[in-house]
């Protein structure tokens, strides 16, 4: 449980219970074997994702947020696989049911669900393309979920203002538009201007949603991960808004600047499925990490056997003795797993282990060594 103090617009509010369901890369049942070539090599090329356990996962979800009843449940984007048609449509079937329940959901697209040119039908040895969705069906299918009942719509991108309590207002900035993916149209900038002065004059504070993230959250995960021209759209937040919630990069993790706290929460594919519960009341903001508790054992498997091949493959090219390199690899595996959970052992003292003096001996010449020394040596970004 993390809390952190910040300024608000108004100086105090309502207490307000978030959910947060990012990064589900949800694929439909009918569009994928276990079996077929082609979705094991799916499996192979992606990170850990739990694919195939993701329907039932979502129906956890759903549950969870049918008996708990938060006041929104949040999705920043990658509702679907590979922006299926398909896929988005089942995605939609269950926030309705959410929504049916009288709790509001409130959506943004990612990177993979616009004209996404790899929406595949994997359930044969050979893959096949299924139908994509295009900008506008996106707002046909899902402007059910925010933008047909907000205060403020854009009009040249699925952005919009809602009113979550009388007091705060949500925006959803979109930055996966047909015209510009990843980043922010100016006409969606001007707009966000707009929304902020009305903001202002009704004295109500602001949150934001985004898909990718806006301050970086690792010295590695920046250009592709952080939108475009996030700088000029946190010109214009930082002054009025004092928090963003943003997913894509598939780890939990928390980056603050000047004030501004833009919390990233971890993609509920992969390893430990979870999602995040966000509460905010006054100045303060409580996050907790909750887990679907289905398939923790496999998902944790999966997550391992990743890491292993991927830094296998990296160390049998400078690391001979197989001692060595294996104490590396069990090193690195643990280290990965838990950094994308944000759940490392702050008593573990990871630079005097021996594994970590084997990883400095190849210092410079592999990206897994630059990784690990960004998990235990951290840039200028604070975790929380």
């Amino acid at each position: 449980i993390k809390e952190m103090k910040t300024e608000i617009l108004s100086g105090r509010m309502a207490e307000t219970c978030l959910y947060v369901l990012a990064d589900p890369h949800y694929l439909s049942p009918s569009l994928f074997q276990r079996g077929s070539a082609s979705f094991q090599l799916m499996l192979e090329r992606n990170d850990a994702k739990m694919m195939e356990d993701m329907p039932s996962v979502l129906e956890l979800f759903v549950h969870r947020a049918l008996r708990d009843r938060p006041d929104a449940v949040l999705c920043p984007g990658d509702l679907t696989m590979n922006g299926e048609y398909v896929s988005l449509m089942e995605m939609k079937a269950a926030l309705e049911r959410i929504r049916d329940a009288g709790i509001a959901v409130l959506v943004l697209p990612g990177n993979h669900d616009i004209a996404f040119p790899y929406a595949m039908d994997v359930s044969q040895d050979v893959p096949v393309r299924t139908g994509n969705v295009s900008q506008q069906l996106f707002l046909k299918e899902m402007g059910c979920f925010g933008y047909e009942q907000a205060l403020f719509q854009a009009e040249d991108s699925f952005s919009y203002a809602f009113a979550l309590k009388k007091d705060l207002w949500l925006i959803g900035l979109d930055s996966n538009t047909e015209k510009k993916p990843g980043e922010f149209t100016e006409d969606t900038l001007a707009w966000l201007k707009t929304v902020i002065s009305a903001a202002r004059e009704s004295g109500v504070s602001l949150i934001s949603m985004t898909h990718q993230n806006l301050l970086k959250q690792s010295r590695l995960f920046q250009k592709g991960f952080v939108a475009d021209n996030a700088d000029a759209a946190l010109s214009i937040l930082k002054p009025a808004v004092f928090l963003n919630l943003s997913g894509h990069s598939h780890l939990q993790h928390c980056a603050r600047e000047d004030g501004f706290v833009d919390l990233c929460s971890e993609s509920a594919a992969v390893w430990p499925l979870g999602f995040s519960r966000i509460l905010l009341k006054d100045n303060t903001i409580r996050h907790e990490r909750e887990r679907t508790s289905f398939s923790q054992k496999s998902a944790k498997e999966r997550i391992d056997t990743w890491l292993e091949i991927q830094l296998n493959r990296e160390l049998s090219r400078l690391v001979d003795d197989p001692l060595k390199k294996e104490a590396m690899i069990r090193f690195g595996t643990e280290l990965g797993r838990d950094y994308y959970a944000d759940c490392l052992d702050e008593s573990r003292k990871y630079t005097e282990e021996a594994a970590w003096s084997y990883w400095q001996e190849v210092k410079g010449k592999s990206f897994w060594e630059i990784y690990l020394e960004e998990i235990v040596r951290p840039g200028k970004q604070d975790s929380a």
